[in-house]
């Protein structure tokens, strides 16, 4: 399958179109789910814990006798009907862990990234010198507001080492600002449009199942 991508300037001109042979997979949405799941479940530290009756510090000493004083009965301090005392299946720690090997990381990856590029969501962004030397907020607006991205949510995509161009986005709450190598499913998953510094569109291609990789 051949993807057509536009690339536009600062001032909105389109300048070229990048022609992308990508593989036309057919995935289902339970290998979407997925890799979703894969990653949300990354998000969880797993680090929550509440002590049990055996573990709060309190003596194991009876309150009060069992019968005779008109109170309810007790047996220790850190029962959980107790303020203060342990917590009755409370959270523990644990790890979450779904696994999914690479060509499928790359399959549903191609998917989603090919489902965009033919809703027309997906622009690659050629910046001047001068732009690049001296990035201001300012100048991403007006760069928003000339290719019709505003008042639309989307991403800014650049590579890693990129720490100049990502000061026109990184404070515009609608514009999530997104390094290549750490595009994710989840990402993609979401509506909206993508930027991408066309400097460094070669590490989203690089994620990409293409024709001849098949």
């Amino acid at each position: 399958m051949q993807l057509v991508i536009p690339v536009y300037n600062e001032a909105g001109e389109k300048l070229e179109e990048v022609k992308l042979n990508v593989a036309n997979v057919d995935v289902s949405m339970y290998e979407v789910s997925r890799a979703i799941r894969k990653y949300e479940f990354a998000l969880h530290q797993g680090t929550k814990k509440a002590k049990t009756r055996g573990e709060v510090v309190y003596s194991k000493r009876k309150p009060w006798r069992q019968k005779g004083t008109g109170r309810a009965r007790a047996g220790t301090r850190g029962s959980p009907i107790w303020v203060g005392g342990g917590v009755a299946h409370g959270p523990k720690p644990h790890v979450r862990r779904l696994k999914l090997n690479k060509r499928e990381k790359h399959r549903v990856f191609t998917y989603m990234f090919t489902k965009h590029v033919l809703n027309n969501d997906v622009f690659l962004l050629q910046l001047a010198e001068d732009t690049i030397k001296a990035p201001s907020l300012k100048t991403g607006v007006s760069i928003l507001k000339n290719l019709k991205l505003i008042p639309f949510k989307g991403y800014y995509v650049t590579g890693v080492d990129d720490q100049t161009s990502v000061k026109l986005f990184r404070n515009l709450s609608k514009v999530t600002v997104r390094r290549a190598p750490l595009l994710s499913i989840f990402d993609l998953y979401h509506k909206g449009f993508f930027l991408i510094n066309q400097e460094y569109f070669n590490q989203i291609k690089s994620r990409l199942l293409l024709e001849d990789e098949v």
